[in-house]
């Protein structure tokens, strides 16, 4: 964080609340401290880096069509190949956030149909129970939202 006008950076910052924090539950569970680090690892590599520089920001970081979805803007000084490291590295967490259920961090393995939200067993049966205002049971409607993983795309049977 830092000030718009002058570029300068908060003594007194508060860093409880960070962007991490819009990450539903889930997939900060599972994924937050490997994308930390993931992250730091890839920007030390930029030849402007200093500790506490500020080579980017997130401009967002959010679920989006059932995905964790990660915008955010380089400095001037970053060297293009960190941008692009970084580029394919928030698509790689983006791709991975769909195997990784957004409630709880287990292994995702049911879709929702209409807001894409990807579920294991245990919270997909909490979803349908709280959203289905028909009589048929998790039992016999489960293999309608179950994800089938076929040549790294997700198809709904």
């Amino acid at each position: 964080p830092f000030n718009v006008w002058t570029g300068d950076l908060p003594v007194d910052y508060n860093y409880e609340n960070t962007w991490l924090d819009n990450m539903p539950d889930g997939w900060r569970k599972k994924l937050a401290i490997p994308l930390c680090k993931d992250i730091d690892r890839i920007v030390r590599r930029d030849s402007h880096f200093k500790e506490g520089s500020t080579l980017f920001h997130f401009e967002d970081v959010k679920e989006k069509w059932g995905m964790l979805t990660i915008y955010f803007s380089p400095s001037a000084e970053m060297d293009d190949n960190i941008y692009q490291d970084l580029n394919n590295l928030f698509d790689y967490y983006e791709e991975l956030s769909s195997h990784v259920c957004i409630a709880c961090g287990k292994e995702a393995k049911y879709i929702t149909p209409g807001w894409i939200t990807f579920y294991c067993e245990r919270c997909a049966r909490k979803w349908y129970k709280h959203s289905n205002k028909s009589s048929r049971s998790w039992k016999k409607a489960k293999d309608k939202f179950r994800i089938k993983r076929v040549e790294e795309k997700d198809e709904v049977i």
